[in-house]
């Protein structure tokens, strides 16, 4: 029986320059920290993680060279979140700082802390924020509130919306601390990113589904700082370390991220991140997940499928975003046992951000059969397979020609059906279906030059972008091509 091919999606390395943005999501265990450092240089950090990670927080950011922050957030009032933040406020002087606003937690320790520690560093305190407000980031460059303590961008405009949808709908009116959480979107030309501290996603324990809404938003805003790009979004951060209270399923369908990144470690008992989130959400929808740290191996209701990788960063020019990662940024004090599952995610990787993979773009026509276009012997040269063809026709030629890539978008609920014959004699070809984030999604590589292919896309709202590789196992023709018959029901 012949090994199941696996392609590994590597694209090439990208080189740091002056015009990148760089989003840092640094290992602070349970807790969260991220750092975006915009293409002019502005630097403004999401979150300071717990207290007793203060160290690894003011490491990252010296290591980055900054001395002073122009910009710091606290999503909410949770030590999590916030415990380091007077720590950092004394050793990088914020020129302006804000906070959700809200009230709750606001006595606690490490709040009174947080405020008093401006005094001490003579720098202006946090102030509230609004949703729409901007903070520019460079050449273009936004993080823009999306929402904010029960405030949503464009408010009445998402009401309408979702009442248009479902009549009985109600905007939530929470009170829970975790839904006062800022939600900021990070965009920069065709790149987006989103960061939502521990915002709901269901309604469970006093929180309300927020994400919904947010999406919504994101979606029907005609403002380029807070509209979501044609493609879906590119990384989601995900809310509230992966708890089963946030990244519902409406939630990733409509916004359809790429990757994932959770802000998660051992050192708590809450199960995170949960079962519910990674696996029948965001796997569930080809998302490829990465996490910061293992989540507490010993409490079963961890999940275990997303590939820990230490410290993330995330560098785009605006068209592509490559990931990389710090596996020596693990946490093993607390959990010896974990270590950094990079090469089996598939890091260092390279992904277009826009709608169409860069490569050959086929020429418009109204003819229903297609005959494929080389170079398209990488994954990122794909030939696209436009909605009106149902016929595909190619060659390899020669036994350096051993690779043929197309592309082609599946809406929801629709099976796609693909039919190979190859040339009669010795030929003997294969066919390999892939997710846009490269999981094997279906194949069929039977011996002989007749292979089929059934995939359903299961979503109710999102169309997959999918990869088809045709892959020569044995046999060459330059005169008589294959054939894929292609449909979609």
């Amino acid at each position: 029986m012949k090994k199941l091919m696996m392609i590994l999606l590597i694209l090439g390395a990208v080189t740091s320059e002056a015009g990148e943005l760089k989003v840092h999501s640094i290992n602070v265990g349970w807790g969260q920290s991220v750092l975006v450092e915009g293409p002019d240089g502005t630097s403004l950090l999401f979150d300071a993680g717990l207290r007793s990670k203060r160290e690894r927080v003011k490491g990252f950011l010296e290591s980055r060279g900054i001395k002073q922050l122009d910009y710091f957030v606290l999503s909410h009032n949770h030590a999590d979140h916030g415990g380091g933040a007077a720590d950092v406020v004394k050793a990088f002087r914020p020129k302006q700082s804000f906070y959700s606003g809200a009230e709750e937690n606001s006595q606690r320790v490490f709040m009174q802390n947080w405020f008093a520690s401006y005094d001490t560093a003579q720098v202006p305190e946090p102030q509230a924020m609004t949703p729409g407000q901007i903070i520019s980031l460079g050449d273009g460059a936004t993080a823009t509130v999306i929402y904010v303590g029960g405030e949503l961008i464009h408010q009445q405009q998402v009401i309408n919306t979702l009442q248009a949808q479902d009549s009985a709908y109600q905007y939530p009116m929470s009170k829970h601390i975790n839904d006062s959480s800022i939600v900021l979107l990070i965009k920069y030309k065709g790149f987006d990113y989103i960061l939502s501290g521990d915002l709901g996603g269901h309604e469970h324990n006093g929180q309300h589904d927020y994400e919904t809404p947010v999406a919504t938003a994101m979606l029907i805003s005609d403002q380029p700082s807070s509209s979501l790009s044609s493609g879906g979004m590119d990384i989601l951060h995900v809310g509230h370390h992966g708890s089963k209270t946030s990244s519902n399923a409406r939630f990733v369908e409509l916004i359809k991220p790429e990757v994932a990144i959770v802000s998660v470690g051992p050192n708590q008992g809450h199960g995170l991140p949960n079962t519910e989130t990674i696996d029948h959400v965001l796997l569930a929808n080809d998302v490829l997940v990465l996490q910061t740290d293992e989540g507490k191996l010993s409490d079963y209701r961890t999940n275990q499928s997303g590939y820990v990788v230490g410290d993330i960063t995330i560098t785009s020019d605006g068209e592509q975003y490559q990931i990389t990662t710090d596996g020596s940024a693990i946490d093993t004090l607390a959990q010896p046992a974990v270590v950094t599952e990079a090469d089996l995610a598939g890091l260092p990787m390279v992904s277009h951000v826009d709608d169409d993979i860069s490569g050959t773009d086929n020429p418009p026509t109204s003819e229903s059969s297609f005959t494929e276009i080389e170079s398209n012997n990488t994954y990122q040269a794909a030939n696209v397979i436009e909605s009106h063809v149902s016929l595909v026709m190619g060659f390899f030629e020669s036994t350096q020609d051993d690779f043929d890539w197309y592309t082609i978008e599946l809406p929801a609920q629709q099976t796609l059906a693909l039919d190979m014959s190859g040339p009669q004699g010795s030929q003997d070809y294969d066919m390999y279906l892939y997710s846009e984030g490269g999981s094997l999604l279906e194949h069929s590589d039977n011996i002989g030059n007749q292979e089929s292919i059934r995939y359903f896309n299961p979503n109710r709202y999102k169309t997959k972008k999918l990869y088809l590789l045709l892959y020569r196992y044995e046999g060459v023709s330059s005169t008589e091509a294959y054939q894929v018959n292609v449909s979609k029901h």
